[in-house]
């Protein structure tokens, strides 16, 4: 493979998951919107928890902007909790504190990755 080829196939794959994770918020984005409006028709205070493998946030996204305004609305927060839960530091992360910690057998640089899936 030549450098232009991998060029060309590494720009592909780079927009098919820009479009993919689009795709993914765009659809939560929906969701979050169904949910508010009909939070919003109940008296109260209410919260909207979204739980969600990373959220890739874009600049220019108008419906960004239209669920922070129907959340304010709803009197609804809308709280986020990762689906990939909590990761700690590793402790192959930085020359600073790898001699500090100790080493576990099974745990390596990715380890928290590698425990996700």
């Amino acid at each position: 493979m030549t450098v232009d080829q991998a060029t060309v196939f590494a720009r592909e794959l780079a927009n098919k998951a820009a479009h993919d994770a689009r795709a993914r918020r765009n659809a939560m984005y929906d969701a979050a919107l169904v949910c508010l409006d009909w939070l919003g028709s109940r008296p109260g205070r209410h919260s909207l928890i979204v739980v969600f493998a990373g959220f890739p946030q874009d600049p220019d996204d108008s419906k960004y902007d239209d669920v922070v305004t129907r959340s304010r609305r709803a009197n609804a927060p809308i709280h986020f909790l990762d689906a990939c839960g909590l990761q700690g530091i590793s402790a192959y992360s930085s020359p600073e504190t790898s001699t500090l910690l100790r080493r576990n057998a099974d745990e390596g640089p990715f380890g928290f990755w590698d425990a996700a899936s």
